[in-house]
C-alpha cells in the first residue's frame, strides 16, 4: 500500500505544473517528493529491521528531542528571544509546529521513562519533571490547542491507571473539543473580516499541466 501511494506521488509530481514545488516542496517546509522519499525509506527500514534493534533508541531519541525542545522554548520565553511569532518555537520556528511535536512525543517520552529499571520513587519524580517541562514548553508556544491536548493526555493517563472513570474523560474530552472548535470558528470569522476572504493556507496548490 505504501509503495502504491508513493507511486501515485511520483506520477503527480511528474505531471505537476511547478517542478521545484513538486519535487522539493514549499520554501521553509520541504514537503515535496524528496521529503516523502525519506519518510518511505524510514518506514521500510523500520518495517524490515528487527524491532529490538531500533525501538529503544527511537524512544530515547524522541524523549531527548521532546525535553530539549521544551527547555529551549522555555528559555526563549524568559529571555524574550522569539523569531517573529507571538509564541516561542525553539528550533521549529513556528510555535504551533513545536506544540504539535511536544504533544506527539510526550507519550513516547513517558513510555521511555516508565521502562527504566529504577526504583518507583525515582521514576515518579522523573515523570513529574517530564510533565512540568513539557507543560512549560507548551505554555511558551502560546498554543491553546497544545495546552488542551496536554490535559487530554493527563486524562488518558488517569484512565490507564484507573484513577478516573473513562465516561467522565469522554465528557471532558467533548467539552474541550467543543471549546476548541468554537475558538477556531471565531478566529476564522475574525480573519475573514480583517483579510476580506484571506486564505489561511498562504500558498497555492500544485497544478496539473493541461
Amino acid at each position: 500500500v505504501v509503495l502504491v501511494w508513493f507511486g501515485v506521488l511520483i506520477v503527480s509530481s511528474v505531471l505537476g505544473g511547478d517542478f521545484l514545488k513538486s519535487w522539493f516542496g514549499n520554501y521553509y517546509r520541504w514537503d515535496g517528493l524528496v521529503t516523502q522519499l525519506v519518510f518511505v525509506t524510514l518506514f521500510l527500514c523500520l518495517r524490515f529491521i528487527d524491532k529490538r534493534i531500533w525501538f529503544g533508541g527511537m524512544l530515547w531519541g524522541l524523549a531527548a528531542g521532546c525535553l530539549v525542545s521544551a527547555l529551549i522554548a522555555i528559555g526563549q520565553y524568559f529571555l524574550g528571544k522569539g523569531v517573529g511569532f507571538d509564541g516561542m518555537g525553539a528550533g521549529f520556528g513556528q510555535p504551533v509546529f513545536l506544540a504539535g511535536y511536544l504533544v506527539i512525543t510526550l507519550p513516547f517520552t513517558w513510555l521511555a521513562i516508565t521502562n527504566l529499571r529504577i526504583e518507583d520513587v525515582y521514576k515518579k519524580w522523573l515523570l513529574a519533571v517530564l510533565l512540568f517541562i513539557v507543560f512549560g514548553g507548551l505554555v511558551a508556544t502560546k498554543s491553546l490547542a497544545g495546552v488542551a491536548l496536554f490535559f487530554v493526555f493527563i486524562l488518558g493517563l488517569l484512565v490507564v491507571y484507573k484513577k478516573i472513570n473513562w465516561k467522565v474523560v469522554m465528557i471532558l474530552f467533548f467539552i474541550l473539543s467543543g471549546l476548541a472548535l468554537e475558538k477556531y470558528s471565531l478566529d476564522i470569522e475574525r480573519g475573514e473580516k480583517i483579510g476580506s476572504g484571506l486564505v489561511y493556507e498562504g500558498r497555492s496548490r500544485l497544478l496539473v499541466q493541461s
